[in-house]
């Protein structure tokens, strides 16, 4: 008995045009007009007797039945894309693809990849730091490295490790402008923030119990790795979650003044989808990410 099976292009056109929001959009990414799409769409719901979407003045929304189907179908395409990219995978060359933000690639995994690079010389490494957090379900990102408050649902997640904040600064500043032996002292010094983090001193402060009115000269910086950078100029004290300055206290060239290292309910996590949890290049750069995660982890412990 055949398959009951609706059309597969169908299929592809609904399963897109859910995960992207639009008809264009999914018309993009499958390369054929947006009038396609609707077409193939429509020809779905014919086959089923049932809407997939509400067309509305603002665009188009999932109906329950649409909700459900999408469910299902988006695991079944990733199984099936899976399954093809192993089989490709045997001839082909083996690229790894990598996103994750570009703060976290220059301070800290970049510096470290070259013992993957060397362990692994078959296996050529594409690092992609685009600012934009990317759909992995619909892009050709064999993994992802992302920062969280929790495991992302839909995908393989391993907890690579929490994020700890510390005061750090250079220890030029201190021979120029005395120790800083506690909370209070971190008032006399000008303090660098993060754009992305509002109240980060008020909250550090209060923790400490200091009544913090935020009348200190500062500086605020929409990046890490510049806020780093500033710290080891001696402009300033900063709080640094790790690991971004985990290889500057390590050499010496930034310290941790008091111990307030701290953890703040955020963690790393590497992310890779169901279509390429099982490629031979992903398992051997999961084990080895993983391991240095470890590593790192029993660094901070001592």
């Amino acid at each position: 008995m055949a398959r009951k099976l609706p059309p597969f292009a169908a299929l592809r056109a609904f399963e897109a045009t859910a995960r992207l929001g639009t008809l264009q959009a999914a018309a993009d990414e499958l390369l054929v007009s947006s009038s396609a799409i609707s077409h193939q769409i429509k020809s779905l719901e014919s086959y089923f007797g049932a809407k997939m979407f509400l067309r509305g003045p603002t665009g188009l929304s999932l109906t329950d039945t649409g909700r459900d189907y999408l469910e299902e179908v988006g695991a079944a395409l990733d199984r099936l894309e899976s399954c093809t990219i192993n089989l490709m995978d045997e001839a082909e060359s083996s690229r790894l693809t990598l996103h994750l933000f570009h703060s976290l690639a220059e301070l800290w995994l970049v510096p470290q990849i070259g013992s993957f690079l060397d362990d692994h010389p078959d296996i050529d490494l594409e690092i992609i730091t685009q600012p934009d957090e990317v759909d992995l379900a619909g892009s050709n990102i064999d993994v992802a490295i992302r920062y969280t408050d929790g495991p992302v649902q839909g995908h393989r997640c391993d907890h690579l490790f929490d994020e700890t904040v510390s005061l750090i600064c250079s220890p030029k500043l201190l021979e120029e402008h005395g120790p800083i032996k506690s909370a209070k002292d971190v008032l006399k010094h000008r303090l660098i923030s993060s754009a992305y983090t509002d109240g980060e001193w008020n909250r550090w402060f209060g923790k400490h119990g200091i009544e913090f009115d935020d009348t200190s000269s500062s500086m605020i910086i929409d990046s890490r790795t510049s806020i780093v950078r500033a710290a080891l100029e001696g402009y300033g004290v900063a709080l640094c979650p790790r690991p971004y300055a985990d290889g500057h206290l390590a050499s010496g060239d930034l310290c941790m003044p008091i111990d307030t290292q701290a953890a703040n309910g955020m963690a790393y996590y590497l992310v890779t989808p169901v279509r390429t949890e099982a490629l031979n290049r992903v398992k051997r750069f999961r084990s080895w990410l993983l391991r240095i995660s470890r590593e790192m982890q029993l660094t901070t412990k001592q």
